[in-house]
């Protein structure tokens, strides 16, 4: 490209012309040359824009035209810097009349478009600077134009100024709503169409709910609109206005409320029309739906002084009876129907907005049901899906309509929950179960799948009849089951196989939704009925179904649950996967199913599967040496998943005969070339972590490439191999985002299962999905590397580092995230290892290509600390999900306990409590909102559990903040008050008795930390928190109780001078709680054996102001303390301090304390290091050898009460050895 190129266009109108074609040329070279051309032109703003406004203006080529008013829009108001602002004034002001010219002339209207859209991003940004104030007259002179395309084209540009420039449009709001009301009105579509857009854009941008109301009057013309598009059949425009509606349901739900019961009813007739091809619509029957909207149009343009009469003819029907304009349009495509149900599921989804508002209008809820349920109906019964032998006709005979349909189950289900959901699908589903069209009974099935996570609670009650309905279909007979597993039960003796099919969706989703309640239940009838189901040979898709559906259940089953049914279960596994005289002659999606199934059980079985093994091993090897074929790659990679689940299963000892071969093999084929789309790669990534775990160590010679599940089978016999398993995993790990921005005005882009759109303001923003999950998975292994190896992993400590702390905030995908929070305490602690244990100058081999930069390990572990820390913080103050920010102040608070003394300084500590006052403040934000939804007239019982469901993870971020503080209380001591204190107008709240008592718990432990962790704490605020301290010990919530006596035994024992005013009171509180009839339940025990600790303080540090004897007394009659191992550890030292001393307030009057002394000894004797640490155990047994003789018989028959393994552990302690 020169300079004569660029002159040449500048010359030429025609040369432009063909640049603007070249421009459009699909022929890449061509087009890049073009490119080039027009960016040098770009440089002389003048001639630039005369040009595109000419070809716009006066070229025969309606795409050219279209090119040159998108271009125009770019260079004016997108590039850098925009051409706006480098062209003259009297460019300026051409384009402003040649703009609003072309709005009248131009006749083509998708070119009319594309110009609004460059006048109103330009109109924008000039009203922002003053700089086209005559723009807003001349829009509402367009409006009332004689001329209807010039009418709309004027409404577009209003509509897009609304959420533009919505300050600057807010002046003119009183004369725009009378004219958006006439053009509502209108007698053209078009126009119709535009005016709503304009008046749904304001609705959605006024933040003044004042201004919004001011709309109002517009909602029923705006339902007429859209019936007088189906009228004319204009489903395009329909689908417009549907969207527009669904927006303002999504962002003000309760604008909509006055006019609820129309808008809902013209949903719901639109969502439940039938379907029938375009062509043969008939549209004879809509005349008369016409007349109610215009009535209804004719009142509400009164209110707006709209002069125009209503159509002849039209009757005068009222408001309320708009929704019924659409019962005629009978005829709908399945994108018209979807937006409307897409609408209605939004309003039931706006329950932080307007909780409650839909589902207490009369009929909606079973309304809604049956609409989605028809959609279900949307299915045929190709040929293709029966033969398929691989996932990809699994989806074949579903219509447009079928997918929605489960996506909006799903949602609806979520949204309304059970309570409001169960009862229409309690009598809808029954009844089509029962019908003769198996699309029904494959649709009733379907349902239970989708609605069984948001319905949990309720369809937990009637799971056995509901698996019944899902089994009912291989057997002649079976069990009476009833409620859901009843439902799933009869599903499978269906005679259509795609119902049987359905039967195994919906169990396996239940297993997961409803588990492991449903499996406990209902096992004993639906492994028999699955296992059934795999003797379908001659319908495979529903023996792999059956097999995936045992997957589900085995992953939320008990291993004792599944133990009755593993024989006949592993025989018909292992039936599927011979089938043909070779294996890789049977059915490929059958055998996969059965392999995936294979692992799951022996995951779920653990050691009980080790009777299986010689039966199953042999056959899996068979499997990874025959499977070679591209077609049965995925089997081979199912197998050697398989083969690493079951090696954790059974344990190293079993496994390791043939661990030598399996690894040999996975060294093979990582030494092969893979092509990109083989899944073997993936699997070996997870395989070799789990067999990491599963063998001892004498493989190390032999162990070749593996992935995360081998290390989890191995151990440390695993470090020799980090070298050739971390490059493949470090590449994964560090994957970029395959990412492609589209222009949707300049080019078009395929659809693509494994590609995610996001839309990015006039952009659309492409991510390749599998890429991201391969390098989650890669980023979970690593932390399983480093959690497994330890000390083991330290050469990799700097590079995975480096790796993971950018990651922290990694948007695209919160797993890798999630990931990358997991691994920065785990790499600490593998430094601080490593540090110990001289790793890094005493052993070469473990290091490798990392010997470049060796490095002290203590001095690496302080820069591990420094380069970890900021990066974290600042994430957590970015993170977007709760739940991932609870996970990274878990990490935080690690951090601070692993970090050594001066590894964190000033600025760090600064910057993570100003972190955990953003988050704090955020969560009362949150909380405020959540308590104005509670106070909202729709409330009701279905509100209040989501909003307690919200409320449980709220609790959780703030009990990790809480870990934090304690954690750097704990660190710092003194220091760390300082930084507490600023945070306390935020954490005292939560002691007021209206919080929730978690709440309330929270705040009590971070006073505990500070109490116990801070002598200038104590010192300054212990006399104004015994109170509340106090007052907790006495709620009825057991935690609350538990963390109140904590901290009253903190104060007793470590400020006995500050808290001798207090003990009479404290003493008081504590035997009350011991002394409870139900103080040793498994709800209270908690609470008690805190209680005791706090009474032995008050013994140890106060019995000479309280009646010692009287607390001794009750000390020992409570002992042991069996379920805080903390405070027992802390009650057993001091009980073996004192009875050393002869203290004789715990021997008591003449020793009568001394049997039960003896006989708790002896107990917590026998938990081993539960309860007593070592050399106090070893003291203890002392103690017992001594005070034995004084009773005699007592020890024999304390030790005859005991378990083999206590027996043990209390032999061990007597004969001066502690238990390992």
């Amino acid at each position: 490209m020169s300079a004569a190129d660029v002159q040449a266009v500048i010359g030429s109108p025609a040369n432009f012309e063909l640049l603007v074609m070249q421009l459009l040329s699909a022929d890449n070279t061509g087009r890049k040359q073009a490119e080039a051309v027009y960016e040098a032109l770009k440089a002389h703003a003048d001639p630039c824009l005369t040009l595109l406004l000419r070809c716009l203006r006066s070229s025969e080529k309606v795409e050219s035209r279209s090119f040159c008013a998108i271009m125009l829009r770019k260079a004016l108001t997108q590039n850098e810097p925009n051409l706006w602002t480098q062209c003259s004034p009297q460019m300026q002001a051409a384009l402003k009349t040649e703009l609003m010219a072309a709005l009248v002339e131009e006749q083509q209207r998708s070119v009319v478009h594309k110009v609004c859209d460059t006048v109103s991003e330009l109109a924008a940004d000039c009203l922002d600077k003053g700089t086209w104030p005559e723009v807003l007259p001349a829009l509402q002179e367009l409006a009332t134009s004689p001329n209807p395309a010039a009418v709309e084209a004027g409404l577009l540009i209003i509509a897009n100024l609304a959420s533009y420039s919505t300050d600057h449009m807010r002046p003119h709001l009183a004369g725009l709503q009378p004219l958006l009301g006439n053009c509502l009105n209108h007698a053209a579509i078009d126009v119709q169409v535009a005016a709503l857009h304009a008046c749904c854009n304001f609705i959605n941008a006024l933040d003044d709910p004042r201004e919004r109301e001011a709309f109002q009057p517009m909602l029923v013309p705006m339902l007429a609109a859209l019936g007088r598009c189906l009228t004319a059949g204009d489903e395009s425009s329909a689908q417009d206005v549907l969207e527009l509606l669904i927006e303002v349901a999504e962002s003000y739900p309760k604008f909509l409320r006055k006019h609820l019961t129309e808008l809902v009813s013209a949903m719901m007739q639109i969502a439940t029309a039938s379907q029938l091809e375009p062509p043969t619509r008939s549209l004879a029957a809509l005349p008369h739906i016409y007349a109610v909207f215009a009535s209804a149009l004719f009142t509400m343009c009164s209110c707006l002084h709209c002069r125009s009469p209503p159509p002849a003819g039209a009757s005068h029907a009222q408001p309320g009876r708009t929704a019924a304009i659409i019962a005629t349009a009978s005829q709908l495509e399945p994108p018209t129907r979807s937006l409307a149900a897409e609408c209605l599921v939004t309003l039931a989804e706006a329950r932080d907005k307007a909780p409650g508002m839909v589902r207490r209008l009369p009929h909606f809820v079973g309304g809604l049901f049956e609409a989605l349920m028809a959609f279900l109906l949307d299915v045929e019964d190709e040929p293709d899906w029966h033969r398929g032998d691989t996932d990809a006709h699994e989806d074949d005979g579903a219509g447009e309509l079928f997918d929605g349909g489960q996506e909006f189950l799903d949602r609806v289900a979520i949204a309304l929950g059970g309570r409001a959901l169960v009862p229409a699908a309690g009598q809808l589903l029954p009844v089509w179960l029962a019908d003769g069209d198996w699309r029904k009974r494959h649709a009733a099935l379907i349902c239970l799948a989708q609605i069984a996570e948001g319905c949990e609670k309720l369809m937990a009650e009637q799971v056995e009849g509901l698996v019944g309905m899902c089994l009912s279909g291989l057997r002649d007979t079976h069990p009476k089951v009833e409620g859901l597993v009843g439902m799933c039960l009869s599903g499978l003796r269906d005679t259509h196989p795609k119902v049987r099919w359905a039967s195994c969706q919906a169990l396996g989703q239940m297993c997961t939704d409803l588990g492991p309640e449903l499996q406990t239940k209902c096992g004993g009838a639906v492994l028999p009925a699955l296992l059934a189901a795999m003797d379908d040979f001659a319908n495979p898709r529903v023996q792999a179904h059956a097999a995936a559906a045992v997957v589900n259940f085995s992953e939320g089953c008990e291993s004792d649950t599944m133990a009755p049914h593993l024989d006949a279960l592993i025989a018909k596994l292992l039936t599927l996967l011979q089938q043909g005289k070779k294996i890789v002659q049977g059915k490929k999606i059958v055998q996969e199913g059965a392999l995936t199934a294979l692992a799951s059980v022996a995951d779920c079985a653990q050691e009980q599967f080790v009777r299986y093994y010689d039966a199953v091993m042999p056959l899996l090897s068979q499997i990874l040496h025959n499977a070679q074929n591209k077609e049965h790659r995925l089997l081979r990679a199912k197998a050697l998943e398989c083969v690493s689940l079951v090696g954790m299963a059974v344990g190293r000892d079993r496994f390791r005969a043939d661990a030598q071969a399996v690894m040999a093999f996975m060294q093979g084929l990582a030494a092969a070339p893979m092509e990109a789309d083989d899944p073997t790669q993936s699997y070996m990534l997870q395989a070799g972590a789990r067999l990491c775990k599963a063998l001892g160590p004498k493989l190390l010679p032999h162990l070749p490439v593996a992935g995360a599940r081998l290390c989890k089978a191995l151990g440390p016999e695993f470090l020799p191999h980090l070298p050739v398993v971390m490059p493949p995993l470090l590449a994964a790990a560090r994957l970029e985002p395959e990412m492609k921005v589209h222009d949707p005005e300049l080019e078009e882009y395929e659809d693509d299962d494994d590609v995610e759109h996001i839309q990015l303001g006039d952009k659309v923003l492409a991510i390749r999905t599998s890429s991201l999950e391969e390098k989650a998975t890669a980023c979970n292994m690593i932390v399983c590397y480093i959690d497994e190896l330890k000390e083991g992993f330290f050469p990799y400590a700097k590079e995975v580092t480096d790796l993971m702390v950018p990651l922290l905030k990694f948007y695209f995908h919160e797993e890798v995230r999630r990931a990358a929070v997991a691994a920065l305490p785990h790499l600490l602690r593998s430094a601080q290892a490593a540090a110990e244990k001289g790793v890094p100058g005493a052993s070469k081999e473990f290091t490798g290509q990392m010997v470049s930069y060796m490095w002290e390990p203590l001095e690496f572990t302080g820069q591990m600390v420094s380069y970890m820390w900021e990066p974290l913080v600042a994430a957590v103050k970015k993170e977007p999900e709760p739940e991932l920010t609870a996970a990274m102040l878990d990490s935080l608070a690690e951090i601070v306990e692993l970090a050594e003394p001066g590894q964190l300084g000033g600025p760090q500590v600064e910057a993570a409590f100003a972190a955990f006052g953003a988050i704090l403040s955020a969560a009362e934000a949150r909380r405020s909102q959540r308590s104005k939804r509670a106070s909202a007239e729709d409330f009701d019982e279905e509100e209040q559990e989501a909003l307690a469901a919200e409320n449980e993870q709220e609790e959780e971020l703030y009990d990790q903040v809480g870990s934090c503080l304690g954690a750097f209380l704990k660190a710092f001591g003194d220091a760390a008050l300082p930084y507490v204190e600023r945070l306390m107008p935020s954490i005292a709240p939560l002691l007021d008795k209206a919080r929730p008592d978690e709440e309330r718990r929270i705040a009590l432990c971070i006073i505990d930390d500070m109490l116990e962790h801070s002598a200038a704490g104590r010192a300054k605020y212990l006399g104004q928190l015994m109170p509340v301290l106090l007052d907790a010990a006495g709620s009825s919530h057991a935690d609350l109780r538990q963390c109140a006596v904590y901290g009253v035994g903190v104060g007793a024992s470590l400020a006995p001078e500050l808290f001798k005013p207090h003990a009479a009171a404290a003493l008081a509180a504590v035997t009350s709680i011991i002394a409870a009839p139900d103080a040793k339940s498994d709800d209270n025990e908690l609470a008690t054996d805190n209680a005791l600790s706090a009474l032995a303080a008050l013994l140890e540090h106060h019995g000479d102001v309280l009646d010692a004897g009287q607390m001794a007394e009750r000390l020992v009659a409570a002992l042991p303390l069996r379920c805080d191992s903390v405070e027992s550890q802390k009650v057993n030292e001091f009980l073996v301090k004192r009875l050393e001393a002869q203290d004789a307030r715990l021997l008591g009057p003449s020793n009568c304390h001394l049997p039960k002394l003896v006989e708790a000894f002896v107990q917590v004797l026998g938990r081993g290091t539960d309860l007593v640490e070592d050399a106090v155990g070893l003291r203890m047994a002392g103690l017992v050898h001594s005070m034995g003789p004084s009773c005699p018989g007592l020890v024999d028959a304390a030790f005859a009460q005991l378990k083999d393994k206590q027996k043990a552990n209390f032999t061990s302690f007597m004969a001066g050895q502690v238990p390992k």
